[in-house]
């Protein structure tokens, strides 16, 4: 059995040796621009980080099916961040396995395996303890004024429900959920407004939760359809919101699978949809 175990332990290895070289064979120089003539360069995330010049708006008519196709978006989504700089974007591989958040006496760590379970934990500064809080499928953590809030949801292809909870101490000190504000569809992503309240990008919508828990609809937008990834079997991919940035001019970026979307507010009211790509992308868009 040993043996077994030994033989198996080689082959993983060889396995993890051989794809972390295709990995790098595959990553580009630093300050190289993504290629979208060769499909297989999602497979790895560039390692270029993108200014927001790096993308220029899709077609109107070509949005939400018909959108980029190059490199292969069924396998990378677009994650925005707030820099000192501005709003940069990465290209990433789907990973919401494992996400964190601080908080005075450890850490609040959310697993999320999709159809395979999920779970949430506190774990103390020392990790010698953990305590489980509960089994909702994490897909954002942010904290709050409130404490640590956690946009939940399961869905697939078809809306799900979701919810924020929000993770604080009770009484006794001792780290607890409580639901905090329904949300309608599943949460993918969320950051925090000035005012104190909680934006929240969901497979169909944004909306704000105040930190009452009262939930306003600002904006009902068109990622909540499914595309073609554009390989030989005809896979489709949702949108899926992975990450949320507010800019001090009330501009909203939410990083998805393939496009970034820019909502502007409009003087009207509302806000004005662009959705964005990378230059190269969206001149080659079929």
């Amino acid at each position: 059995m040993r043996a077994v175990n030994r033989a198996a332990r080689l082959a993983l290895y060889v396995l993890l040796v051989s794809a972390v070289g295709s990995c790098a064979r595959q990553q580009r120089p630093a300050d190289a621009q993504p290629d979208c003539s060769d499909p297989s360069a999602c497979l790895c995330p560039w390692r270029s980080v993108l200014r927001l010049d790096d993308l220029e708006a899709l077609q109107e008519s070509l949005i939400p099916q018909r959108i980029v196709r190059c490199p292969k978006q069924g396998d990378c989504f677009w994650r925005v961040r707030d820099t000192s700089d501005g709003v940069r974007i990465d290209h990433r591989r789907p990973d919401r396995t494992k996400l964190v958040a601080p908080v005075p006496d450890g850490t609040i760590v959310a697993h999320n395996n999709g159809d395979l379970g999920a779970a949430l934990f506190w774990v103390s500064r020392s990790g010698a303890t953990r305590r489980l809080l509960g089994n909702p499928h994490v897909n954002d953590l942010v904290v709050t004024k409130q404490g640590v809030v956690a946009a939940t949801g399961l869905d697939h292809l078809i809306d799900g429900s979701g919810q924020l909870l929000l993770i604080a101490p009770g009484p006794r000190g001792e780290w607890r959920t409580t639901p905090f504000a329904d949300v309608g569809a599943v949460a993918y992503a969320a950051t925090v407004a000035p005012d104190g309240s909680t934006l929240v990008a969901t497979r169909t919508q944004l909306v704000k939760v105040a930190p009452s828990g009262e939930v306003t609809i600002l904006h009902t937008g068109r990622w909540n359809q499914t595309f073609a990834v554009g390989d030989d079997i005809g896979t489709m991919s949702a949108f899926a919101p992975s990450s949320i940035v507010l800019t001090s001019g009330g501009v909203v970026y939410i990083g998805m699978t393939g496009v970034v979307v820019v909502l502007t507010p409009s003087a009207a009211g509302g806000y004005r949809e662009q959705w964005l790509a990378p230059k190269s992308c969206a001149g080659t868009t079929t």
